[in-house]
């Protein structure tokens, strides 16, 4: 499996989107390695079973908001809305950089002097086997990394390196925008 959500895991960042205003917010995360990234910690193994999975992942929820961004992730509609979600034109291909686009659209949306980041609630962790990368860099989504840079150019790029909290995110952004 490559996700799996503990029942309710969506309160939490509902609750929180109600009383911040914030324009998503992404649930803690544990991977197939039992590593915990946004905080840095290992969580250990992890277990098959889902009775044993849903106690496991309820017992690492923490009262902590971090930054970082992963799926899944809750949007405030109505900020999304005012943003515009991603524009298709730019983003053409088949997948990937979607969310950088949305990430972008709400740094604009907040302004940059506003420093906002992306966040992650602890107090919802899931189990997401797969995370915080992009796993082939193949052909198939170039169109939408192009259609990314033509929309945002250079600083979209530099601004990506510094939104992410993942290292593999800010190095690839930040080699990016530096081979420009």
């Amino acid at each position: 499996m490559d996700m799996v959500l503990t029942s309710r895991w969506e309160e939490p960042l509902v609750e929180f989107l109600c009383s911040h205003d914030e324009p998503v917010l992404s649930a803690g995360i544990v991977d197939k390695a039992g590593a915990m990234p946004f905080l840095g910690r290992e969580a250990g193994a992890v277990p098959e079973d889902q009775e044993e999975l849903e106690r496991f992942l309820t017992g690492l929820r923490s009262d902590r908001v971090v930054h970082g961004f992963n799926h899944p992730c809750i949007h405030n509609a109505r900020i999304l809305r005012q943003v515009g979600g991603y524009d298709s034109r730019f983003l053409t291909g088949m997948q990937c950089f979607e969310d950088d686009s949305l990430l972008l659209g709400y740094y604009y949306y907040y302004g940059t002097k506003a420093g906002w980041h992306p966040k992650v609630n602890c107090n919802s962790v899931v189990y997401h086997a797969v995370a915080l990368q992009r796993l082939d860099l193949k052909d198939s989504i170039m169109p939408n990394y192009n259609g990314l840079v033509k929309q945002y150019g250079a600083m979209g790029l530099k601004s990506l390196s510094l939104l992410h909290a993942s290292p593999w995110h800010r190095r690839f952004f930040g080699d990016r925008f530096q081979n420009l």
